[in-house]
């Protein structure tokens, strides 16, 4: 459906003379605008193409079809968002995506009522369903294997480790999951609105992601260096993980400089607090296991 969407979007604005390459510029950042909170919105939307690399004790020749899953992935999903942006942005009209499209609720079925019809924006809703069922499972499909490596270990509680005696799938951490994130998303919803709490933790969620990929991204430089000096390559093991870990600290560090509104501006104390109860925690256990 979306991209159905799209080609009646193009077709009529490129019969007006209204494509253009504006979008892909600078330009187009308004006055006072904060670029950083577009920036986690792309890194909200993006992530996910990773959590494949979760599914390998369960795939067939992991060290061949986990990359190509990824690195497909990647490049797909990039294409079809950068994609989809233009056609949002030279839909809704390049000049009206501050006064109109970033306050609109539903931007995408504004578009697809004006250049379609009710038909389409009922299916771009059901659509938009799917999508986000579709997002809930893969975050669950994901979390829960990374919950039970961590729980078979002993670092979890023993029911996390639990399987499906059939399918054996993480039963215990697939519930966890599902109750945690049902019990918060209720509360967040009933205190801020359901809106605004999906922004809360979206922003949340983004940002604690940039923080796993900076330590992904020096922890690949340590390990090539240290495991395997002879495959270290200064290029791929070197430069591309340390830009990738300054190029995230340039952006924590922009969202120091630009403070948001409540109640995001209470991300930070909730980042600081949840990685210092991680550290502590890993050296409780570390003890333990001692």
């Amino acid at each position: 459906m979306c991209l159905v969407l799209a080609v009646i979007v193009l077709f009529h604005v490129g019969q007006q003379g209204g494509l253009s390459a504006i979008p892909f510029t600078l330009n187009t950042i308004p006055a006072g605008g904060d670029i950083t909170v577009g920036i986690v919105l792309a890194v909200l939307s993006y992530i996910g193409f990773e959590t494949a690399a979760a599914l390998g004790e369960e795939t067939r020749d992991p060290h061949r079809n986990i990359p190509r899953a990824v690195f497909g992935s990647m490049l797909v999903v990039g294409l079809f968002y950068v994609f989809m942006a233009y056609v949002g942005t030279v839909g809704y009209g390049i000049n009206h995506m501050v006064t109109g499209f970033a306050n609109d609720a539903a931007p995408f079925d504004t578009i697809g009522r004006h250049y379609s019809g009710p038909l389409l924006v009922v299916l771009i809703d059901l659509v938009g369903v799917l999508s986000f069922f579709g997002a809930a499972l893969a975050i669950i499909n994901a979390g829960a294997r990374i919950m039970y490596t961590v729980g078979r270990d002993g670092l979890f509680p023993r029911w996390t480790a639990w399987l499906h005696p059939l399918r054996r799938t993480p039963v215990g951490s697939v519930t966890a999951l599902c109750v945690f994130g049902l019990l918060i998303g209720l509360a967040l919803g009933f205190v801020m609105t359901p809106i605004v709490a999906f922004g809360f933790l979206g922003t949340l969620d983004a940002l604690f992601v940039l923080i796993i990929y900076a330590l992904v991204c020096i922890a690949s430089i340590r390990f090539f260096w240290r495991k395997r000096r002879s495959h270290f390559s200064i290029l791929r093991h070197g430069i591309i993980p340390a830009l990738g870990a300054l190029l995230i600290l340039g952006i924590f560090c922009l969202l120091v400089i630009a403070p948001a509104p409540p109640p995001l501006n209470l991300i930070p104390f909730i980042l600081v607090a949840w990685l210092l109860l991680g550290v502590g925690m890993m050296f409780v256990l570390r003890g333990k296991m001692a």
